[in-house]
């Protein structure tokens, strides 16, 4: 029998023809990322209203100075060669990073904006996020020293009028996507996954501490207990020492304001939580809540300001972290750099208490048998009872708003 390679020839032909052999055309770039010069959002969108500073500020959450001033510190870590393509420019990097920040656009959302892979704007995200907590964190959220909490604790009495307050604690739950293999570890009780921030503001609504990443179902308490921020704290070579009330002998230490979910101890006060309270008991309730309101008006400024905190990080939980650090970070940076321009924003925040103050009212009424603290914590808590109902310590208008019948 003859062999017909003619037939075997055209037989290979046909396979290789075919749509099961023939692979799917591969791009080195892909020719919509080969556009991001012509009709990429950073060409068309970002220069351009560099022209007219409120859309800049509209679109990046910062003035123009801020903006270069942050880019003139991490430019030089962001800075790549290739001899292959033309790399990201480091301000094209920073104006994805803080769209993505101050949107919360997803990467895949963001990648058609910008003409780039959505892979690639993860790791810019990540990129930048770290760039900005390394080279601006020592500047713009230093760990205080104590005459820092001397500085503190003194605005604090001029601004809200109370005393050896050195911060104001609280936490905030950030919500995340289902981390993967966690259980219920992140899950906490107001049904979502989170990690949690604790941070401590100043009297001027600046972040002084940071702790980011603890499990979801942890309280503020517990989660305080763990951090190294109580281990800090609890070493008095830290805090100023103890010294005198103003226009008195009594000598009491320095200490954060915390809410019910905080112990009371020598470096912490918390409001009266019985059922029944007297005349004076209200009045401190008060003159805490008021000055505590610092640290949950930080939080509201932030997350008004950075948008991606309205919805789930869609990403591992470390990443996460540097994500939150860096928003925290930028908080502080822009207060720091433009001082009280949104001053609006923040006067409207600083009223919330008034506004609110029978619910503030309920909430500390709340009983919690277990939680006993020193004899030196009450004797620091009763001390201020009693100082801000003498004529020294007292305010004018601070039985109107405790709910207190003369």
């Amino acid at each position: 029998m003859e062999y017909n390679s003619s037939s075997d020839d055209e037989w290979d032909s046909f396979l290789l023809e075919s749509p099961i052999f023939k692979s799917r055309k591969r791009y080195w770039v892909h020719e919509l990322w080969q556009q991001r010069d012509d009709s990429g959002e950073f060409q068309n969108v970002c220069t351009i209203i560099k022209n007219y500073p409120s859309k800049f500020y509209n679109y990046f959450r910062m003035d123009i100075s801020t903006f270069e001033y942050i880019l003139n510190a991490i430019k030089n870590d962001l800075t790549k060669y290739s001899n292959f393509r033309r790399c990201i420019e480091p301000e094209e990097k920073l104006a994805v990073t803080l769209r993505y920040l101050s949107t919360g656009m997803s990467f895949r959302a963001l990648a058609l904006c910008f003409k780039m892979h959505n892979t690639t704007v993860g790791a810019v995200v990540y990129e930048v996020c770290d760039a900005i907590w390394n080279r601006l964190s020592t500047t713009h959220l230093s760990i205080p020293t104590p005459e820092d909490f001397l500085s503190i604790a003194n605005e604090f009495n001029v601004k809200w009028n109370f005393p050896h307050c050195i911060g104001c604690i609280d936490g905030k739950h950030i919500r995340l996507r289902s981390p993967t293999h966690s259980g219920t570890m992140y899950y906490n009780y107001k049904h979502f996954f989170s990690i949690v921030l604790q941070g401590v503001s100043d009297a001027n609504y600046k972040f002084i501490f940071v702790d980011v990443g603890a499990y979801g179902k942890q309280s503020d308490g517990g989660t305080y207990a763990s951090s190294t921020l109580s281990t800090f704290i609890n070493n008095e070579n830290n805090l100023p020492k103890s010294s005198n009330l103003e226009g008195t002998s009594v000598e009491v230490p320095f200490f954060m304001l915390g809410d019910d979910a905080y112990p009371l101890k020598h470096n912490i006060m918390k409001p009266f939580s019985k059922r029944l309270l007297s005349k004076e008991e209200r009045i401190y309730n008060y003159r805490h809540a008021r000055a505590r309101r610092c640290v949950e008006n930080a939080f509201g400024i932030m997350v008004s300001k950075w948008r991606l905190l309205h919805k789930p990080i869609e990403t591992t939980v470390d990443n996460a972290i540097k994500i939150v650090q860096c928003i925290c970070l930028l908080h502080n940076l822009i207060i720091d750099k433009e001082g009280q321009s949104c001053a609006q924003t923040l006067i409207s925040a600083a009223s919330s208490y008034e506004n609110d103050r029978n619910e503030k009212n309920v909430r500390t009424n709340v009983i919690r048998p277990f939680n006993r603290s020193s004899n030196l914590a009450t004797f620091v808590r009763d001390t201020l009872k009693n100082y801000f109902i003498s004529p020294i310590g007292s305010i004018s208008f601070q039985e109107q708003y405790a709910n207190v019948q003369k």
